[in-house]
């Protein structure tokens, strides 16, 4: 075989790889319309509550999604994870769909201890909800340095489990936080367990 022969064979599967690589990377992260409806959902409901414009307020240009599904379909694991909105005012949000509501209810207990432990923006200070059942229901401030830097949020219904962390975004901000959220948490209550799939 020939040094130029070699060559263009290495160069061939070299580019081969990379294309590859970038498929799988691009269709593991691929949306479905279900997804991008949830995502629209979740940002227009909590620029709703600020009085703010979806579009406007989070591009869709700015959004950073993270998937991973395991197990059949619909999978029995699942977690989306989106980080949307501007420099100095963030939200990043995930749902995750466990085996079961047991398995659900338990990692909300031990997250929501975990987050009070090591929160990685700064302490929680937790907050009374007025409305939603404190059972499976959690709100607290996030502080940093003493000062409110944020709120986070985090919700079970059946075997999903919703986390919702605002940066640069304050309860004082929103009328009624429990309202805004209460379309949310509908829809992962009726459709949570399969929004990963394809309509």
């Amino acid at each position: 075989m020939t040094t130029q022969r070699k060559y263009i064979l290495n160069a061939f599967g070299f580019i081969s790889v990379i294309a590859l690589g970038t498929y799988l990377l691009f269709d593991i992260e691929a949306l479905t319309p279900r997804e991008l409806k949830f995502i629209d959902l979740v940002e227009a409901q909590i620029a709703g509550g600020l009085n703010e414009d979806p579009e406007a307020f989070f591009p869709s240009s700015g959004r950073l999604p993270s998937k991973f599904q395991m197990g059949g379909s619909p999978p029995k694991v699942y977690k989306l994870e989106i980080t949307t909105g501007r420099r100095g005012r963030r939200l990043t949000f995930d749902l995750s769909v466990k085996r079961s509501a047991e398995k659900a209810f338990a990692k909300f207990e031990g997250r929501w201890i975990h987050e009070l432990r090591a929160n990685r923006l700064g302490s929680l200070e937790p907050i009374e909800l007025k409305t939603l059942d404190p059972t499976h229901h959690r709100l607290a401030k996030l502080l940093r340095n003493g000062k409110v830097a944020g709120a986070f949020f985090l919700a079970q219904r059946g075997r999903s489990l919703f986390g919702l962390t605002m940066k640069g975004i304050h309860l004082n901000e929103f009328t009624d936080l429990e309202q805004t959220l209460a379309p949310i948490l509908d829809e992962i209550e009726q459709r949570g367990a399969v929004l990963m799939l394809d309509d």
